[in-house]
């Protein structure tokens, strides 16, 4: 009996691990836009965002099925060397049926010109 509680004990780590799903796509804000590469992670309960660039960001992952995820992230704080507060929200929303990708911005006090939501096609790794 111990001899198989402890094969199992040491098949369970190899047997949990499993790889997270990786989108890579390529968006636009506009008509005349070049496209950007944008990979989204998903780990745990969180959306990993990185450009090209390097500069990365997290997204709480409010839903993720087999239709999509939706996922946001939201600033509501006095940021340092900042006189006025930042408030608002980002969010991710994801087609895995027509493998689309849309981004947009919901700052406070900014106009809506500067903050036209980006979408583009995505494949996905598995």
């Amino acid at each position: 009996m111990r001899r198989a509680a402890a094969l199992l004990a040491l098949l369970l780590p190899v047997t949990a691990a499993h790889a997270n799903e990786l989108w890579s796509c390529n968006v636009t804000s506009g008509p005349n836009d070049k496209p950007l590469l944008v990979t989204f992670e998903v780990r745990d309960n969180k959306l990993i965002q990185k450009w090209l660039s390097g500069r990365a960001s997290d997204y709480d992952i409010a839903q993720n099925n087999d239709y999509g995820i939706v996922a946001l992230s939201s600033i509501s704080a006095l940021e340092p060397g900042h006189s006025k507060p930042t408030v608002g929200a980002r969010v991710v929303a994801i087609s895995k049926t027509t493998k689309e990708v849309w981004l947009g911005a919901v700052p406070v006090g900014s106009s809506a010109e500067k903050n036209q939501p980006a979408h583009g096609p995505c494949i996905v790794t598995p």
